[in-house]
């Protein structure tokens, strides 16, 4: 129980280390400047990204597949740039919204695998989704066949 309690303290303050002191540039205009960029661009690049998503779950095709994977990967290389330019800043005498908005530039998720990891992990989600989608589970007869996805 304590060895617990130890092990969430240290997480949290290599949390706020990480967060609060990453770069060296301490000016805030400019790290505001930065998100409000980031999130004009962002919004464009997530809504493109979506579009693609849309198209290939809509329309399961091998091509439509590809394309979504290959814009996934577009979208992985924006915010590995977006990741690295937030970790410029030294956030320590930030206000709480510029280090919260900084902190959650920091954590990519899947975006930090190196592009070829991201691309294998994009393609079996694509076909995972595929089977799903396209599957269908018979009766032992093989006659009465149902769609895994609800409703068609």
């Amino acid at each position: 129980m304590a060895s617990s309690k130890l092990l969430c303290l240290i997480l949290g303050l290599v949390y706020l280390n990480v967060v609060n002191a990453v770069g060296s540039n301490t000016n805030e205009t400019e790290a505001i400047q930065f998100l409000n960029d980031y999130n004009i661009k962002g919004m464009k690049e997530s809504y493109i990204t979506t579009e693609y998503a849309w198209t290939y779950n809509t329309n399961i095709t091998d091509f439509n597949q590809q394309a979504m994977i290959n814009r996934n990967l577009v979208q992985a290389a924006f915010n590995q740039e977006a990741r690295a330019n937030a970790s410029e800043f030294d956030s320590t005498n930030f206000s709480p919204d510029t280090i919260r908005q900084l902190g959650v530039l920091l954590y990519i998720g899947d975006s930090a695998l190196p592009n070829d990891k991201y691309e294998e992990l994009n393609g079996v989600t694509a076909s995972m989704e595929t089977r799903y989608a396209t599957g269908k589970v018979c009766d032992e007869e093989g006659k009465n066949c149902q769609s895994l996805e609800p409703g068609t």
